[in-house]
């Protein structure tokens, strides 16, 4: 019994450090964006 709880805790795991890095995926994203808009801005002001 106690190798299958360990199973389903390990399945679980995987399973929200999935979501996890899904998430820090999705965050990066919007920063990259942010800080495009930002260097874009700059050149702008710098012309």
């Amino acid at each position: 019994m106690q190798g299958y709880c360990d199973e389903l805790l390990m399945l679980g795991g995987i399973e929200s450090e999935a979501l996890f890095v899904a998430d820090i995926g999705e965050a990066e994203d919007e920063w990259t964006a942010f800080w495009e808009t930002i260097t874009w801005l700059r050149a702008q002001f710098a012309e």
